[in-house]
């Protein structure tokens, strides 16, 4: 056999193993998809064992007029299955538009604890250090 009539079958050969590859690689990735987010699994294990009561956790949101899809991305928020959790929302004055949204979610959602706070605390004087380790004032 001369080298021309060899580099068909060795081209031919090296697809075939590069296609089982691919095939093989997709096949374990959709396994494992399915066996990690399937529903079935996710109904049987508990979030939280019985004998252990998770932390609670509080969601700050600070905000400040109105972005596209400010009203669904709040209410993700509002809607997760955490047991333990409240929602603090924050603007700067009554006037900002996003304290109506706020406002609106808080209705919507009377079981979820959530506050709306309005109001900006007044900057006061801080001390920090620069990286030489000096101390010096910020703010006025």
């Amino acid at each position: 056999m001369t080298l021309l009539n060899l580099f068909p079958v060795a081209t031919a050969t090296f697809a075939l193993v590069l296609y089982a590859v691919v095939w093989t690689v997709g096949l374990v990735g959709t396994l494992t998809i399915y066996t990690r987010y399937s529903a079935s699994r996710r109904n049987r294990i508990p979030l939280f064992p019985s004998s252990q009561q998770p932390w609670g956790v509080s969601i700050l949101r600070p905000l400040k007029g109105l972005d596209p899809q400010v009203e669904e991305c709040l209410e993700s928020a509002f809607r997760q299955n955490y047991p333990l959790f409240e929602i603090i929302l924050s603007v700067a004055t009554e006037s900002d538009p996003a304290a109506k949204v706020a406002k609106t979610l808080i209705a919507k959602y009377p079981s979820v604890p959530a506050r709306l706070i309005i109001g900006i605390l007044a900057q006061t004087r801080t001390q920090r250090f620069d990286c030489g380790g000096r101390r010096r004032e910020c703010g006025s």
